[in-house]
């Protein structure tokens, strides 16, 4: 852990620190316009379908490039630098309010978290690839696989998938609203600048 945290040193004059690349900001917040585009185009149905189909591919893209920088990336978009073990886990949360300010990228318990919606999202844009409603919408590849499989994959995709990526989404606003509001630390300015204040 001592890698991700700056030394405990007396209290110094504010510096900026550079965290997250700019790659890494585009794609964060693109993400976030498509899963919203996802959601409202899901929940009208209808025509809307087509263009629910379109930002699945554009998710589709956004986490193949995900996979890629998070292996090749910069130190704190990489999945080695936050996807750690439960000792670093529940070292993090041990740790004092002090302490969590001066640390730099992903926690431990927001690796996690991440990860998750990763997943959650490859699930539920691969299960709408093959998806078919037998109404409105009928995915690319449906005809390509077995009609069970379509069924499975459109049962997932409505009734597993998406109240699942709907419920991480408000653990993921939840979270940023403890740090931006409790623990003061402003994550959504440094996910804007890329950088972050910290002292020392």
């Amino acid at each position: 852990m001592a890698n991700d945290r700056t030394h405990n040193a007396a209290p110094a004059s504010l510096k900026k620190v550079a965290v997250w690349d700019l790659p890494l900001r585009i794609f964060h917040w693109t993400l976030a316009l498509a899963v919203l585009g996802l959601i409202v185009t899901g929940t009208q149905g209808g025509e809307l379908l087509l263009r629910h189909a379109q930002f699945g591919y554009l998710v589709l893209g956004l986490l193949a490039f995900r996979v890629i920088w998070g292996l090749g990336g910069p130190r704190h978009a990489r999945f080695s630098q936050f996807v750690r073990g439960p000792r670093a886990l529940f070292g993090y949360l041990r740790l004092q309010r002090e302490e969590k300010l001066r640390w730099i990228g992903h926690s431990p318990p927001g690796g996690y978290a991440i990860l998750a919606m990763l997943l959650l999202l490859l699930a539920q844009a691969g299960t709408g690839l093959i998806a078919d409603d037998e109404i409105a919408f009928s995915g690319p590849l449906a005809a390509a696989v077995p009609a069970s499989w379509s069924a499975t994959a459109t049962w997932y995709h409505k009734t597993i998938g998406k109240p699942a990526i709907l419920g991480m989404i408000g653990l993921h606003l939840s979270a940023v609203f403890y740090y931006v509001i409790v623990l003061r630390i402003p994550l959504i300015s440094a996910m804007l600048t890329g950088e972050r204040e910290i002292r020392g």
